[in-house]
C-alpha cells in the first residue's frame, strides 16, 4: 500500500474474509486513492498480525472515538503521510544507519517489495493487483473482479 493509503485508513477498512485479514482501499468522502487501480483489498502480512495490529484496531473499535486507525495524524496539503515520511526518512533511517541522501527513503520499501516479488517469480499481474497498478490489457478488459483468490494473494505476500 502507498504510505498515504495506510495513514488515512479507517477502522472499517480492516476486515476478515474467509479466514484472511484484509485492508480495504477505497475512494470515499474520508479517503482518497492515487489511481482507480489502487481500490481493492490487500491481504495483511502475517507478521503484522503477530505484532498486534489486529488487537490495536480492535481496541480502537471498542473505544468508538476514532474513525481512523492512525487518528493522531492530521491531514495536510498532500494527505496524511508527510510527517510519517519525514520522520522515517530523517529520524528512523539515520538512527539505524540505513539512510543515504536521495537514495534510501520510506518509498523505497514499496520498491523493495516489488523487487522481492519479482525475484520470487510471482506472476506480474498478481504483483500489479497487490500494488494497485494497472493490469494487462486483456485482464482489465475481460474482468471487473480480480481473478486471484485471497489464498493466492496471501501466499504470494
Amino acid at each position: 500500500m502507498r504510505t498515504n493509503q495506510i495513514c488515512q485508513m479507517r477502522l472499517s477498512n480492516v476486515e476478515k474474509e474467509n479466514n484472511i485479514w484484509f485492508m480495504f482501499v477505497e475512494d470515499s468522502e474520508d479517503t482518497t486513492v492515487k489511481t482507480e487501480n489502487s481500490i481493492g483489498k490487500i491481504p495483511m502480512h502475517p507478521q503484522l498480525i503477530e505484532l498486534g495490529f489486529i488487537d490495536y484496531v480492535a481496541n480502537l473499535k471498542r473505544r468508538e472515538k476514532n474513525i481512523r486507525i492512525f487518528w493522531e495524524l492530521k491531514e495536510e496539503r498532500d494527505g496524511y503521510a508527510s510527517k510519517v515520511s519525514r520522520h522515517f526518512n530523517e529520524k528512523f533511517l539515520p538512527a539505524i544507519g540505513k539512510w543515504k541522501e536521495h537514495t534510501k527513503v520510506l518509498y523505497c520499501t514499496r520498491h523493495t517489495f516489488i523487487n522481492k516479488l519479482y525475484s520470487a517469480k510471482v506472476d506480474e499481474n498478481v504483483i500489479k493487483t497487490l500494488l494497485g497498478h494497472e493490469k494487462e490489457f486483456t485482464m482489465k478488459n475481460n474482468t471487473t473482479e480480480v481473478p486471484y483468490p485471497p489464498e493466492l494473494l496471501i501466499e504470494e505476500i
